[in-house]
């Protein structure tokens, strides 16, 4: 019922009551009138909605100190159509108010977004979704930990347009809150597990821990694949047992997938878990458990992106 007609009806109650007992009658509106909010505005930590920062270089300044992510919001003068589901629905969600916390959020216009004002450094995976200045959706920059080599870049980019593959939209509170609960690594390390885990299926591959040393080994070879051009797993008998030897546990096992050319970063993860999905091998390793993980891609010169994955421990 509407905060209005139940005022009215309340009234109406009242009025019954004070024709037998008048001044009863009055002592329940005051009380009900008492338990009305006041007028104006209310804050962010009363209504429980994000606190959106709206000046660059405070919020900067404010993510550094914490050591948390800066959360960048891009919107326009007056956001329509996949913007304003997230306006007017995403950031109610219980799951993505209690996610967002973690983070520094600012919300700036599209128009005005001046990545270098924020003294990001702009690395060749940024530049590949650079067409982000332009578009609504949510940017995540890393200032958690200074000795980290993903400090001060772009680790996070979720575009608010038509969602490729299985994925649902990307503006939705199920996505958004698997956007902002991806392991700390590189932009093109978290989008691939945000691949994997927005997938309908239930997979459990990301479910253990991110151990450095299987990053390190997907990211390498994802790198080899791209250099040479050709999908594979190049030396994995050489490579499997020094993996083995490195992190003990289950034998490692790793998957490896391909992109259609001049695919964007967030449709070629898409694109490289659906092609996994294609293969029981390779899917039995997406959706089983495992103690300890490693993703990683990499864009090769001819336009494609290449996949790899490490699962063992």
């Amino acid at each position: 019922m509407l905060e209005g007609e139940l005022m009215i009806r309340c009234l109406q109650a009242c009025r019954v009551v004070a024709n037998r007992h008048r001044l009863a009658g009055v002592l329940l509106v005051l009380i009900f009138l008492s338990t009305l909010p006041l007028g104006g505005e209310t804050s962010a930590e009363e209504t429980g909605a994000i606190d959106w920062l709206r000046d660059d270089s405070s919020a900067r300044q404010q993510a550094i100190e914490a050591k948390k992510y800066l959360l960048v919001h891009l919107t326009s003068h007056q956001p329509g159509g996949r913007d304003r589901t997230f306006f007017e629905q995403t950031t109610g969600d219980r799951r993505v108010r209690s996610r967002a916390e973690n983070f520094i959020c600012l919300r700036v216009l599209c128009e005005e977004w001046q990545p270098t004002e924020l003294g990001l450094e702009l690395t060749p995976e940024f530049l590949s979704v650079d067409h982000l200045r332009s578009s609504p959706g949510l940017v995540v920059i890393d200032f958690c930990d200074s000795s980290r080599p993903t400090y001060g870049q772009v680790v996070g980019w979720l575009p608010f347009e038509k969602p490729a593959y299985y994925a649902a939209e990307y503006e939705s509170a199920a996505s958004v809150a698997t956007f902002l609960d991806l392991p700390r690594g590189s932009l093109t390390q978290r989008m691939l597990i945000y691949a994997i885990r927005v997938h309908p299926e239930r997979t459990e591959s990301t479910s253990g821990v991110s151990l450095p040393a299987l990053v390190g080994a997907a990211a390498a070879h994802a790198q080899r694949q791209a250099r040479a051009q050709r999908q594979g797993h190049q030396r994995w008998d050489q490579r499997f047992h020094e993996i083995w030897r490195l992190v003990g546990g289950k034998p490692p096992v790793e998957i490896c997938a391909e992109s259609w050319p001049e695919e964007s970063l967030l449709t070629a993860c898409l694109g490289c878990v659906h092609a996994w999905r294609q293969s029981a091998g390779h899917w039995r390793a997406v959706v089983s458990g495992h103690a300890s993980f490693g993703y990683d891609i990499c864009r090769g010169n001819n336009g494609i992106w290449y996949a790899t994955g490490i699962l063992g421990g």
